[in-house]
């Protein structure tokens, strides 16, 4: 037993190179695009499903830290904060329109591919919500390209799925 930690713990150590992170703070502004198509019918509030709504503007801030530098890719843990900087008018079908804002708090799992021109996907839970309308815990998934040379400048897809309803938020980011 004594030798089995020896060897796991010296085999941690010689990885520590692979396994030494990198901190990355980075800002992202976007349009958020709704789509009420099977949105859930509920008997209180507003009727979403099949409702209509103009694109939003949205913030996010990004906090990562690259866990794993591999030979074609880097693993990274993300955290993300995003909040609407201008409402959206929605239009139920029946009822009055409503002006709501979209907000979110996520941790996703990345993989970057290597090089400065590069790729990324992420995977991961969000608690979002749509003003008053719509609140809900699930997953979120993105996919996007990026350049960097010291800076990184990304464009990103990013979708959530709120009680049925699917948010899509494409972004510019710049991150350090």
């Amino acid at each position: 037993m004594l030798k089995k930690g020896l060897f796991t713990t010296a085999l941690l150590l010689c990885s520590l190179p692979v396994l030494a992170g990198e901190l990355i703070i980075g800002a992202k502004v976007g349009v958020i695009d709704y789509n009420f198509d099977n949105a859930l019918v509920t008997t209180t509030g507003p009727a979403l499903k099949n409702a209509e709504a103009d694109n939003a503007t949205n913030m996010s801030v990004q906090g990562s830290y690259e866990f794993l530098n591999l030979a074609v890719a880097d693993l990274a843990f993300e955290a993300e904060y995003s909040r609407s900087l201008s409402d959206a008018t929605i239009e139920p079908v029946v009822g009055p329109k409503v002006e709501a804002g979209f907000q979110s708090t996520a941790v996703y799992i990345s993989a970057r591919s290597a090089g400065p021109v590069y790729v990324i996907a992420r995977l991961g839970a969000a608690q979002a919500e749509i003003g008053d309308l719509a609140e809900d815990t699930g997953t979120a998934f993105g996919v996007g390209a990026g350049f960097s040379l010291g800076i990184r400048w990304e464009l990103e897809y990013t979708q959530y799925d709120i009680d049925e309803i699917e948010v899509k938020y494409l972004s510019l980011g710049l991150a350090f």
